[in-house]
Formats: structure tokens, sequence, C-alpha cells
């Protein structure tokens, strides 16, 4: 009997033991949460979500629209450029065979369409002069059908010619641009932030590496990840302070939310930075009340104040 209490006593010490490590484990599981949501509450911001620095509309890159060598290459990594300014020439040779034939052929389609027009104008006058004259009686009524249907013919020769040189317009006004697209041009003021390219390089249109990259000019956005617990709580417009994860003692920079997305999305921020595919966020994108000296891809953190 005294076995028995001893074994049942035994079971129950055990059972308390599992009780008390699984509400242990809840709460060790629930901090993290609370932890936040307290961290929140207590110092007046109504979200807190990691982001990063971006350029407004992203990074630019610039890419061929043709095959070629590089045969001219202006710019340096780090050198600002104005909307506009040749950052590299390919090697024009072809195109500019190319034009000189454009040219040749839209000389000649005009001059044969110029002649081909000359004689229209005196063969309808003679033409209407015979029917009038055949309808009164004075000339033959075949003659008069003969000068009309010479006109017609001279008319049909006109109108391919006419065509002829409005084919050739087009394919000289193609060849210009073929050649114009010879020397890739910024299409916007920026910085030169990677250079992959050398005199004589071969560059591919399709499937290629970019020739450059470069960095707008325009003022640095961020783009944070609101939890789904937070999503309702930031509108646009509201305040918000960034500070930098890798540098905790520069002061919070100020921003404004500009907008906040529509849909949910994989987290692409996790703790150690990588993206994390099981963690739905919604982007929120905020610009800096000034101009600041940051730098594009700095891991920020972001509190949002009512």
């Amino acid at each position: 009997m005294m076995n028995a209490s001893r074994h049942i006593y035994g079971l129950l010490a055990i059972c308390s033991c599992v009780l008390l490590s699984a509400c242990n484990d809840d709460h060790a599981n629930a901090k993290p949460a609370a932890a936040t949501n307290a961290a929140v509450g207590e110092r007046g911001y109504v979200a807190i979500a990691r982001g990063k620095i971006e350029a407004q509309g992203g990074l630019v890159t610039i890419q061929p629209a043709q095959d070629g060598h590089v045969v001219r290459l202006p710019v340096s990594e780090g050198q600002q450029v104005a909307a506009g300014a040749v950052l590299a020439e390919l090697d024009s040779r072809n195109a500019q065979i190319e034009l000189n034939e454009a040219e040749a052929r839209l000389q000649q389609a005009q001059a044969q369409a110029q002649a081909a027009t000359m004689p229209l104008t005196s063969a309808r006058d003679l033409a209407q002069r015979l029917r009038q004259a055949a309808e009164a009686g004075a000339s033959d009524v075949q003659r008069a059908d003969e000068a009309h249907q010479r006109a017609q013919q001279l008319q049909a020769i006109a109108t391919v010619a006419k065509s002829d040189v409005a084919i050739a317009r087009e394919r000289l006004e193609g060849a210009r641009q073929r050649l114009a697209a010879r020397t890739l041009r910024a299409p916007q003021a920026g910085t030169v932030i990677q250079l992959d390219a050398t005199i004589g390089t071969q560059v591919l249109a399709q499937g290629g590496k970019p020739l450059m990259t470069l960095l707008p000019a325009k003022p640095a956005q961020i783009r944070a990840e609101l939890n789904e617990s937070f999503v309702a709580q930031v509108k646009p417009g509201m305040r918000a302070e960034v500070s930098f994860e890798a540098d905790p003692q520069r002061k919070p920079l100020k921003a404004r939310v500009l907008r906040v997305g529509q849909v949910f999305v994989n987290s692409r921020l996790g703790d150690d930075g990588n993206p994390r595919s099981n963690l739905r966020v919604v982007d929120c994108v905020l610009t800096f009340d000034e101009v600041q000296n940051v730098r594009i891809g700095q891991n920020v953190r972001v509190s949002f104040h009512e």
C-alpha cells in the first residue's frame, strides 16, 4: 500500500513539472510580442517597422538598344551627370553607312517623283480640251478617250513615285534613329555609381549586363514593412522617426508617411537582413522632412507617431 502511494505521488510530481514547463514556454513565446507592444505604448509610438533607404523610382540601369563595341566612355564612377549627357558611344560605322545609303535613296526617289509629276499637268489639260471638243463635235471621241487614259496612267505613275518618297523618308528616319542610338545619354540627372564597361567592351542589347548604373538626383525615401497588427494604425501624412540600425548613436531623422500599400507581400527584411517568406507585410513609403545625408540600402527602424 505504501509503495502504491509513493508511485501515485511520483506521477503527480512529474505532471506538475510538465505543466509548469509548458506554462514557462508559452510565457517565453509571448514575451517578444508583449515587449514590442509595451515598447510601442510606453514611447508614444503607434507602430514600429523595419525599413530600407531607397532611391525614388529605383536605380537607373543604362542598357544599349543595339549590340556593339564601346568606342568612347567619357564618364567614370562617382561622376555626376546632367540629363541628356553623353555616357558612352558605340561603334557607328555601319549605322553611318546605312544613313548615307538612305539619304541617297531619298534623293533618287524625290527626283523620280518630280520627273513623274512634270508631264501630268499638261496631260490633264490636253484630256480636258479634247473631251470638251468631242462634246462640241469638233474632235474625235476616240482621241479624247486616249488622252484621258494617258492622263490616268501618268497619275498612277506619279502616285507610285510619291509613295516611294514616303517610304524612303521613313527608312531615312529609321537610319537616323539607329545612328543616334549608338550614343547613350543619361535619361535623367544623377550619379554614376557603377560602371561595367571600358573602351572596346562588347555590349549586348538583350541578355547582356547593363553598361552602367545611375543613382537619380532625387531625395532618398524610406520603404518600411508594416506587420499586419500595425497596418490599421498607420496613415498617409503621419509623422515618423527614422533611426539607423548600424549607427544607434545617430540622431533619428524626421519623416512623414507618403503612402501605405494596399496588398500584403512577403517580407524582405528579416532580423538578419535576409528575406522572410513566411512573414506577410504591407509596404509603407515615407519621405524625409529635409534632404538628408543617407546612403541607398541602409537598414533603418521607423517609429510612427500620431
